[in-house]
């Protein structure tokens, strides 16, 4: 419990470093007035420092996808637990994940491909104001996402660990790595950015993956706009 309020506590001076952490657009308040719905889309997940065959790239992919929902879920827990012990209220809701992930699905729209579709596209399919898009880079992939709901195949598990685990060999990502995230509201109406974040964290692999994947998220929530 204490590395992770000191971890959490390192992103947050990071995320502090100057007075306003992220960008947002002039006249916000009025252009999102009439906004009632935003999704979050599945975040685009970064493996970097990997040169594997098709075969594991396949594997990979199996694996990213399971983050990217994990990710999603947990960015939106996130925005909603912000609001929480006398924190200002969301004005918009949250479209679900689960429903959110549905409607891609059903006009076949894969995780991997929201990743470049067209946001106002997306934002259209999913009929909402804006879309909340995320890109996170790290150097390492998480094996267990069952505190999300989600398991990773033993045989992707077991490729990936063959194949993907000495290509990082003394790198010291065996110890910590950094995460790198950016999130972006998009608007609905004409593809304007909104607002926008960045942020790193140095996380602690032998932590659970909903440790350092909710830590992340929490930190950049906290930002967002929307408050009443």
């Amino acid at each position: 419990m204490h590395l992770r309020i000191l971890l959490f506590l390192a992103f947050t001076i990071v995320l502090s470093s100057c007075n306003k952490p992220y960008y947002q657009a002039k006249g916000f308040k009025r252009i999102t007035a009439k906004h009632k719905e935003i999704a979050v889309l599945p975040p685009e997940m970064i493996l970097t420092g990997f040169n594997g065959l098709q075969s594991e790239q396949d594997a990979l992919d199996e694996v990213l996808t399971a983050e990217s929902r994990a990710f999603q879920l947990s960015l939106q827990n996130e925005l909603l637990k912000s609001t929480k012990n006398g924190k200002r209220s969301l004005k918009v809701r949250l479209q679900p994940a689960s429903r959110t992930n549905k409607l891609l699905e059903e006009n076949e729209i894969s995780v991997k491909d929201s990743w470049t579709e067209d946001p106002q596209k997306l934002a259209e399919i999913l009929g909402v104001d804006a879309v909340l898009q995320s890109r996170v880079e790290k150097k390492k992939y998480f094996s267990d996402l069952a505190s999300y709901g989600i398991n990773i195949g033993v045989k992707v598990i077991g490729i990936l660990s063959k194949n993907i685990l000495p290509l990082l060999a003394n790198t010291g990502l065996d110890k910590s790595n950094d995460i790198y995230s950016n999130m972006t509201l998009i608007n609905a109406n004409d593809g304007e950015i909104l607002w926008t974040i960045s942020g790193q964290i140095e996380a602690d692999w032998s932590q659970p993956a909903n440790v350092v994947i909710d830590d992340l998220n929490a930190a950049l929530a906290k930002h967002f706009p929307y408050r009443r």
